[in-house]
Order: C-alpha cells, then sequence, then structure tokens
C-alpha cells in the first residue's frame, strides 16, 4: 500500500494498482456490524454490516461458521427444533420461546441476526474442548477458531447443534444448570446432528 504524495498528501490510502482500500479493507480487519444497513452480497450470513471494534475470525473460521449458521438455520425452520425453544426457561422463569417472541425473528432470523465475534482472547478458548461460548442474554457469541474449525470439518451436524446451543444462551439460558452436554444433547434430538 502507498499513500498519495504532492497535492493529495494525506488522502487516502491507495494500493500499488490505484484502487482506493480505506473503509472495505477496515470493515473486513473489524467484522462485526450493525444490524441497520442490509448485508451485501458477499457478506457472510450471519455476520451483519457496520463496525463494532472486535476481534476479527480468520477468513477460514469465517467461511466454516457460516457454513454451520446456515446448517442450523436449515435445522431451525422444523417444527420439531423449534420446540427447543419452549424446552428451556430463562432465570425469570419465562421461557426462551417467550423471549425469542419479544424480539420479533423466528428462531432461523434470530441466529443469523446474533453478532459472532472471535473467542482469541477469552480465556475458556485455551480449553481444547471448547468451540464457542456466549453470556446468558447477550447477543454475542465468541467462536473459538482453531477448535471450531476442526470440529466443523470433521462433524458440521454437531457445530450446527453448538450454535444452537450458544443461541440458547442469548436468549437468556443460564447453565449449570442445566449442564451444557445437556442443553447440546438436547438440541441434537429435537433438531438432528
Amino acid at each position: 500500500m502507498a499513500l498519495r504524495r504532492g497535492r493529495n498528501a494525506g488522502a487516502t490510502p491507495v494500493s500499488k494498482g490505484g484502487n482506493r482500500v480505506a473503509g472495505r479493507r477496515w470493515a473486513l480487519v473489524l467484522v462485526l456490524l450493525s444490524a441497520d444497513a442490509p448485508a451485501p452480497a458477499t457478506d457472510l450470513p450471519g455476520l451483519r454490516p457496520g463496525l463494532r471494534p472486535v476481534q476479527a475470525l480468520d477468513r477460514p473460521v469465517r467461511i466454516s461458521l457460516a457454513r454451520a449458521i446456515e446448517l442450523a438455520a436449515t435445522k431451525l425452520e422444523g417444527a420439531r427444533c423449534r420446540e427447543v425453544f419452549s424446552d428451556f426457561r430463562d432465570q425469570r422463569g419465562r421461557t426462551l420461546q417467550e423471549n425469542l417472541e419479544t424480539t420479533g425473528l423466528a428462531g432461523a432470523a434470530h441466529l443469523r441476526a446474533l453478532t459472532f465475534a472471535s473467542g482469541r482472547f477469552h480465556g475458556d478458548c485455551k480449553l481444547s474442548n471448547v468451540l464457542a461460548l456466549a453470556t446468558p442474554g447477550r447477543q454475542t457469541i465468541y467462536i473459538c477458531g482453531p477448535q471450531f474449525l476442526q470440529r466443523e470439518r470433521l462433524d458440521p451436524g454437531f457445530t450446527a447443534a453448538l450454535l444452537i446451543h450458544e443461541q440458547l444462551h442469548a436468549l437468556g439460558l443460564g447453565e449449570n444448570p442445566p449442564h451444557s452436554q445437556e442443553i447440546t444433547a438436547r438440541v441434537i434430538s429435537r433438531c438432528g446432528r
């Protein structure tokens, strides 16, 4: 990348080929994104346009995540799978289905509307068996890149179920109880693998 000299010094950086690279390159680097603007067709599903200062997911992880989001969303289009939202309650005693209804979105649309960010600096992502994590009621799911990528390649159905599991946390589900394995097992029993 080079900077312009002379009359336009300090102007937008350009690549050696002369193309402007400012905003679009930073959008890729910063990753995730505001719900206000519609996603360009080239964006990955589930990754909304706009800018939020979060750690970017590596390209192979974004591609793997996009596949898992689409598989999970397809599963959530089935009536049996959607029953998983009625299987659990938040700490206030409301079903996750009730919480989902307050968003005005169907299950698949809600999953796609969540923010997905790198969990690279999250301590739990240093554990080899942790693929993703979320805080109850928060709309960001942190992806543990290397583990998620490897598992998605080996068992795409499991990673799709895991994203639905994390979506349940985004809708307010706590953990312990129910135990993490119990949540995932329920998702798999309702939605398949």
